[in-house]
């Protein structure tokens, strides 16, 4: 928040000057809200239990922003001479971008992000903002409860590594849309303290990170479109200068490099000494009036996976299809060994033939009408519904599991991440984590397919030409879910849940709209949604719903929001 401010107070120190003949252009919306939650469970008697364990309910008011500027800091001009009114593409400037800051006792301001670059006939040149060195062609989906004001989780593989520096290209829309620039960073600065943890050398102490730092890394981005409409093509390949055996944690958490931030991790080689070389590829056509094809191909060298035992190198990749025609959008996503998305094959009673490899998919199906637009079928009216599936190549585990045994890994799954997992008879020692308990109980024989569903509707309805109301709901469930309110068998233990079930949320609503830039709702939430999260289970052990309604999760929250937006 402190930044915030800073950046703030300097706008309005240097406005006089920089914006002269130029005006920054500013865009958020502020909200204050009230709520009240209901909590969970039964028990009205605070005392027993945590603050999120009863049916005693909170409320209060609660603020948030969020907001956006970019500041042009000289007016296009031409530096060729001419006339005076001659625009030429000759310009500099500088976005500011927060989301969200709020008030409140548990939420924290949100990061700020600052990116500047200097725009010359065509030709362009980063200044601040640190180049992408992600390979994330391959086309996935975003999640179903994904904030569009967030950047998109499409691609999910993503090979990357970090490092600050400069991107610079040439961009010409006349020339078949072409845009290619050259990416240059380094994993570390000349100010880089020492790896003892000592300040650089200053003539009597000190000594700098030589042994890790002053390596570089190199890219080269690459897009077009040949034909207009039929053909698009973009490109990336990007390499470090180093082996990756130099990549021990920074100093400082505000540092970047590519010691710093691999993706994935198993990557280097049988020995974890090579550079990383990664690529991607993707067409897009659209063939005919509102029908769009993509199609991608990610890749990365030495990645490392186990084989009956052994450690084994081989190429990482993934892909994705996906088609779109005004209503209806379908995609598939394919991931390789090595990848954290690949298959997995432990179907049987023989382990010796149990394999943690091999080609993954993924299927998504959507359904869209907008309330308004060439999309829309009944004026006024909006809906949608979604349904995405995974896991849909590998084989869960046919074995059957005692009553008790489930019992006591659903208990330990239900009380998170945090809890002390002891030994459980009947369970290797190797399943001692939390993140090796929910992976047995996602590959058990007694989860589900991993699948996501949402359904939406909301018909807006205009009093004036500024003036509008618009009710609305949204049901949203997926497999795999283990959450059980303690008060849900408390007196009778054979009421605890031993199998993964499907977890359900729902919100339904009004919104009011009095005037332009000025909204009123009121909304009925029962069940709480994770955000930016892909579905059961999916992408690491992500939930799209973090708490669900059923076996007394969540009792509902009503809130009364106004939203002021500029």
């Amino acid at each position: 928040m402190k930044k915030i401010l800073a950046i703030l107070m300097i706008l309005v120190l240097v406005g006089g000057v920089a914006f002269a003949q130029v005006e920054p252009e500013v865009r958020g919306s502020a909200t204050l809200s009230w709520g009240i939650d209901f909590g969970a469970g039964s028990e009205t008697d605070y005392t027993k239990g945590g603050a999120d364990n009863h049916a005693v309910a909170t409320h209060g008011f609660y603020n948030s922003n969020n907001f956006q500027i970019r500041l042009p800091f000289f007016k296009r001009q031409s530096f060729a001479g001419g006339s005076a009114n001659k625009e030429a593409d000759v310009y500099a400037d500088v976005s500011f971008k927060a989301t969200p800051v709020a008030t409140g006792w548990t939420a924290a301001g949100g990061a700020a992000s600052v990116k500047a670059a200097l725009h010359f006939y065509g030709a362009y040149m980063t200044v601040y903002g640190q180049p992408s060195f992600e390979a994330d062609k391959a086309l996935g989906w975003n999640p179903i409860n994904w904030d569009p004001n967030t950047n998109d989780l499409n691609g999910w593989f993503n090979p990357a590594f970090t490092g600050f520096g400069t991107k610079i290209g040439y961009k010409n829309a006349g020339l078949m849309n072409l845009d290619v620039a050259l990416k240059l960073a380094s994993n570390g600065s000349w100010k880089q303290d020492g790896s003892d943890g000592t300040k650089p050398w200053d003539g009597t102490s000190g000594n700098k990170r030589r042994e890790k730092d002053s390596k570089y890394a190199f890219g080269l981005d690459f897009s077009m479109q040949p034909v207009e409409k039929y053909l698009g093509v973009e490109a990336t390949v990007n390499a470090t200068l180093g082996r990756l055996s130099n990549k021990a944690t920074l100093n400082n958490p505000g540092d970047y490099g590519y010691n710093a931030g691999i993706t994935p991790t198993n990557v280097g080689g049988e020995k974890g000494e090579s550079g990383m070389i990664n690529f991607g590829v993707a067409f897009k056509s659209e063939p005919i009036e509102k029908l769009t094809v993509k199609l991608g191909f990610d890749g990365v060298t030495g990645v490392t996976y186990t084989d009956e035992g052994k450690t084994k190198e081989t190429l990482g990749w993934d892909a994705g299809l996906s088609v779109g025609y005004k209503w209806v959008d379908a995609a598939l996503y394919f991931a390789g060994t090595g990848t954290k998305y690949q298959g997995y094959n432990i179907a049987g009673d023989d382990p010796t033939k149990f394999k943690n490899h091999g080609i993954n998919m993924a299927a998504h199906l959507a359904f869209v009408s907008e309330a308004e637009g060439d999309t829309n079928l009944v004026p006024g009216l909006a809906f949608h519904a979604t349904v995405n599936a995974y896991d849909l190549l590998a084989k869960r585990s046919t074995q059957d599991m005692d009553k008790s045994l489930r019992q006591a890994l659903a208990g330990l799954l239900n009380a998170g991440p945090t809890a002390t997992i002891p030994i459980i008879p009947g369970l290797t020692t190797a399943t001692t984590t939390y993140a090796d308990l929910l992976e047995l109980a996602l590959r058990s024989k007694y989860a589900q397919l991993p699948m996501g569903f949402n359904l939406g509707a909301s018909y807006k309805y205009s009093m004036t030409d500024v003036m509008w109301v618009q009710p609305y709901a949204e049901f949203y469930a997926e497999t795999n879910h283990f959450a059980q309110h303690a008060d849900t068998y408390a007196s009778d233990p054979d009421k605890a849940i031993d199998k993964l079930y499907l977890g359900m949320a729902y919100e339904i609503g009004v919104k009011f709209q009095p005037i332009e830039k000025v909204e009123v709702k009121a909304s009925w939430e029962h069940g709480k949604l994770n955000e930016n999260t892909y579905e059961a289970g999916f992408n690491g052990g992500n939930y799209m719903i973090g708490t669900p309604i059923n076996n007394k999760s969540h009792n509902g929250t009503f809130v009364l929001s106004l939203k002021l937006t500029y």
